[in-house]
């Protein structure tokens, strides 16, 4: 659904306008407002009034006691506990919403997602001291006028490919932060951390034998309160075990269940055919997806044109085909996204080294043995192990602009300490690499999958991200997730009581989609469209000499530049078909 609401200056009159052939007022109490999509039904949200209080819940609460209910029955409950408990009675609440209370009483307007960010909230405050808000930034943008890119931003993107909350590329518009409540009283904001109870202090002393079967009941009941009221449901199939394992659980669940998998041409990248086989054991109806080339060009065309939130992961060019075809297919969608960060990875043995030992070795000394090292050829490949720049770099995910070449591109001091992935660095950059990169993770926006299925309207559930099996993953120990190379171990062993380990323990590179071929299409046509001297010079953000050298660099043949060609040629994309035309 599409909302926005208001929370006026109590000494001001309204300063914003919205159509009223777009929305209708839905709900007012005083200073508040809050308004749907005329075409949209009310039955996308659910509001209750009490005395001073009012609630508006869009989406769903999942409560342990009485499962997934969007009534008003949740709303009295939310109420009740409001009232008792103050703003403690935000950090029980669980499933895939948002909440808005508004208390008269107190004058104050709070505001919270689920602590997953499967639901987007945008945020302005005006100068005027006057509060509004959106789930769609596009609204929020033509409402409050506010068409200034953020240049920090920008360095943001150009670093990680995506932006993390609060932060988005629009001048003073912000993304609620997921384990964050938001109150104002309408005159300033206030940020409130919730804690949502996923305390990993007291470790589990079961078996591996006995957590598996444990994992396997949460995840099974997970599933069940996610479609049990559902009649068409689809579970995105890639072939690995976090997808195999929804697959297995979402067929018994409801045995009309149906797989998709996004296939390329080609054997590097495609994974559909073992996939297929997957499926076929289950005895699940699969639906392949493979899209050429000259469809992958329209929906890069779609994609700039239509995200206001812009991120390049470089799988959304398939994602965006995907969701597009499933828009009226399901009702919902399971999807594996949260399994890495429950379960956790393991970085490389050189990021491990450095980030345990070579870190601490003072940096001169550093250098030196870094020095010696590449001097000898059969010792030269371990030089890396100590000649490093910013820790922080390797963990992230995508190789985009460093930040000395953010600094050169665009002309300005880059400093990213900022955003939020520096931020939890920061704050366990002393736990053990598994712990680390496993909060690096969690902390790592999934733009892909939340701002694409909002853009469709598609129903995505992610059983992994409940919170009992979040809490049952905080005390699992080390050994039960990474042991001697293995990672997963707690999955493999449900898994393997299910489906053969001979159709699912296989390498697997993750949904890879070689955008460098998109990049090189006819003749390179994306990158030199966008990213020639007189569309750089229309805003004047990048150096335009400095962007020649890098493209020339790849389309001469050098890949280690795909990435940040590839970051540009979106941003420039989106700038001329999306942000220009606001």
């Amino acid at each position: 659904m599409t909302f926005i609401g208001f929370l006026k200056n109590i000494n001001s009159e309204p300063s914003f306008t919205i159509g009223t052939d777009l929305f209708r007022n839905s709900v007012k109490n005083g200073r508040f407002s809050f308004y749907s999509c005329s075409h949209e039904m009310a039955e996308n949200y659910v509001y209750l009034s009490r005395g001073d209080i009012c609630v508006v819940l869009v989406g769903y609460i999942t409560q342990n006691d009485s499962g997934s209910n969007g009534g008003e029955n949740i709303l009295q409950k939310m109420i009740d506990d409001y009232l008792n408990q103050g703003t403690r009675s935000f950090e029980l609440l669980d499933g895939s919403c948002i909440l808005i209370l508004w208390d008269g009483k107190k004058k104050m307007l709070y505001i919270n997602r689920d602590i997953y960010g499967t639901k987007l909230l945008y945020y302005y405050f005006s100068s005027e001291g006057e509060f509004v808000f959106s789930d769609n930034m596009s609204v929020l943008v033509k409402v409050t006028k506010q068409r200034i890119i953020d240049l920090k931003a920008l360095q943001e993107y150009l670093r990680f490919l995506d932006i993390s909350p609060p932060y988005t590329l629009f001048k003073d518009i912000y993304l609620l932060q997921s384990e964050k409540l938001l109150a104002t009283n309408g005159s300033e904001i206030h940020l409130q951390d919730l804690d949502v109870g996923l305390q990993g202090s007291r470790k589990s002393t079961m078996t591996l034998e006995n957590s598996a079967d444990y994992f396997s009941n949460l995840l099974s009941a997970s599933i069940h309160n996610s479609i049990r009221n559902e009649k068409r449901v689809g579970v995105f199939l890639s072939g690995g075990i976090d997808s195999t394992l929804l697959c297995s659980f979402a067929s018994r669940v409801n045995n009309t269940s149906r797989a998709y998998t996004v296939g390329f041409e080609g054997s590097t990248y495609d994974e559909s055919e073992h996939a297929h086989k997957i499926a076929e054991y289950l005895g699940m109806e699969h639906e392949i997806y493979k899209f050429t080339i000259d469809e992958d060009y329209k929906a890069f065309h779609d994609f700039v044109s239509n995200i206001p939130s812009i991120f390049a992961d470089p799988a959304v060019i398939p994602t965006f085909q995907c969701f597009k075809k499933l828009q009226d297919r399901a009702d919902v969608i399971l999807d594996g996204t949260g399994a890495d960060s429950l379960i956790g990875m393991m970085p490389a043995r050189h990021v491990r080294f450095i980030l345990q030992y070579s870190r601490h070795i003072p940096l001169r000394a550093r250098m030196l043995l870094a020095g010696v090292l590449n001097k000898n050829e059969k010792l030269s490949s371990y030089g890396d192990l100590f000649d490093f720049g910013e820790l922080e770099d390797l963990l992230i995910r995508w190789k985009g602009w460093t930040k000395d070449e953010i600094s050169t591109l665009m002309q300005v001091e880059c400093d990213l300490s900022h955003t939020h992935f520096y931020e939890v660095f920061a704050a366990n950059s002393d736990l053990p690499p598994y712990e680390l990169y496993r909060k690096l993770l969690s902390c790592m926006p999934d733009d892909r999958i939340h701002q694409l299925a909002a853009h469709f309207q598609l129903n995505i559930t992610f059983p992994f991200w409940d919170r009992n099996i979040r809490e049952f993953g905080e005390q699992l120990p080390l050994r039960y997730k990474y042991s001697n190379g293995t990672s997963k171990i707690l999955f493999r062993k449900a898994l393997e009581k299910h489906i053969p380990s001979s159709l699912w323990d296989k390498p697997k590179h993750g949904f890879d989609y070689p955008f460098e071929n998109l990049l090189k299409y006819d003749n390179y046509k994306l990158p030199r469209t966008f990213l020639h001297g007189d569309a750089l010079n229309d805003h004047m953000f990048f150096d335009s000499a400095f962007v020649e050298h890098y493209l020339q660099r790849f389309i001469n043949g050098d890949s280690s530049v795909k990435f940040k060609i590839w970051a540009l040629t979106i941003f420039q994309a989106w700038y001329f078909n999306y942000f220009k035309k606001l």
